[in-house]
């Protein structure tokens, strides 16, 4: 069911002599609110004035194409959805602020005539701002993922190149791989020690690697082996999560009749692998609750189901119904696992045109999503905090 605020009018004094205008009046905006309520939205729009976000968690940001324009601003919208604020303008966001307040984002400027990629960090607490780095013929800046600390950005600089920029005093750039696979993402473990990430091998054949994200002058790897690709649609932007104790580290493959989830263990460097014989149960974008007790993630049906993963009970809840149209991607965990960010788009839909919704999940008596709210048209990535 999606939710959205309830439509205000005022409605004059004089309007009381007329009893029959009034009551048309009335329920004409009754009938408003009903269509309201059963989702009709409208795009992203401007509820509230650039400035700082004085509490990090307990928020949804994201960033979304602004109406009448081509650009990106940057949103953020409580949990409770009460008030939606405009952070920044023309710029893109690609990762989840980090626990003590900052955010980088992308933002393209002119500079002498040429439209230029800049990379800045964004103080949520004081709305400061900070320059890291132009785009220029050593490297691009692509998809930059700010470590849950803030020491650390790791950036996609193009030509299959990763580097890290290291946010304390040196400020310094470090190569991390040159064979950084093609639309995927860094994934840093909570406590900004490691970071995973996805190396290309061959046509069949991709490497996980795990490595000391804070010595990153040079390589120190805590893991690595090679996996084969089965499945024309893995999709590595959202391919890694990990428990909160950074201990474990977790991802999904498929194959054409049965699909894994693997648990890579950090401190023994054991994998362990589950699998399910099954053609109706596909993982993409398989990301672990803060609690390990479930895993949400988007199936081959387009929807978004839980998985439960204590004592190998691997129940299967569905949690959207999308029309057959629709896909859904991306799905986020809210820190307490109550509530399921995620994205949906129709299939022939540009990535642009994404919508935003959040789920309400309900554990007891059984697993089922409560409400499921529209949050914003026109997204290109949402995270919560």
């Amino acid at each position: 069911m999606r939710n959205f605020r309830p439509l205000v009018v005022y409605i004059s004094r004089g309007f009381a002599k007329f009893k029959k205008l009034f009551m048309k009046l009335v329920i004409y905006i009754l009938g408003i609110l009903i269509l309201l309520f059963l989702g009709i939205a409208c795009d992203t729009c401007d509820t509230g004035t650039n400035g700082n976000g004085s509490k990090v968690i307990d928020k949804i940001y994201y960033s979304a194409i602004v109406v009448n324009n081509s650009s990106s601003a940057i949103y953020t919208i409580d949990k409770n959805l009460t008030k939606t604020s405009l952070l920044l303008d023309s710029a893109f966001l690609y990762s989840t602020p980090s626990d003590n307040g900052y955010m980088a984002y992308l933002s393209n400027e002119i500079i002498n005539n040429n439209t230029k990629k800049a990379l800045y960090l964004f103080d949520l607490t004081n709305g400061s701002t900070k320059l890291i780095s132009y785009e220029s013929s050593i490297f691009g800046l692509y998809s930059p993922i700010l470590s849950p600390d803030a020491s650390l950005i790791a950036i996609n600089s193009g030509d299959d190149k990763l580097i890290i920029y290291n946010n304390n005093n040196a400020a310094t750039f470090n190569l991390i791989s040159t064979n950084f696979h093609v639309n995927s993402n860094v994934s840093f473990s909570p406590d900004s020690k490691m970071m995973a990430f996805v190396e290309k091998v061959n046509a069949n054949l991709f490497k996980v690697k795990v490595i000391d994200a804070k010595n990153n002058s040079s390589i120190a790897t805590l893991f690595e082996k090679n996996y084969p690709i089965n499945d024309n649609n893995t999709n590595f932007l959202n391919f890694f999560s990990w428990d909160k104790n950074s201990n474990n580290l977790f991802f999904a493959l498929n194959k054409s009749d049965s699909s894994f989830i693997y648990q890579i263990d950090l401190t023994t460097k054991e994998e362990k692998q589950i699998s399910f014989s099954s053609a109706n149960i596909k993982f993409y974008d398989f990301v672990i609750s803060p609690n390990s007790k479930y895993a949400c993630f988007s199936n081959i049906d387009g929807n978004i189901w839980l998985v439960h993963l204590i004592k190998d009970n691997y129940k299967f809840y569905k949690i959207s119904n999308l029309p057959a149209a629709y896909i859904s991607f991306a799905p986020r965990w809210s820190n307490d696992a109550n509530k399921v960010l995620f994205s949906m788009r129709r299939n022939d839909a540009n990535q642009g045109n994404n919508i935003l919704m959040l789920a309400d999940i309900k554990y007891e008596p059984s697993v089922q999503s409560t409400a499921i709210t529209l949050i914003s048209n026109n997204v290109t990535y949402g995270f919560i905090k």
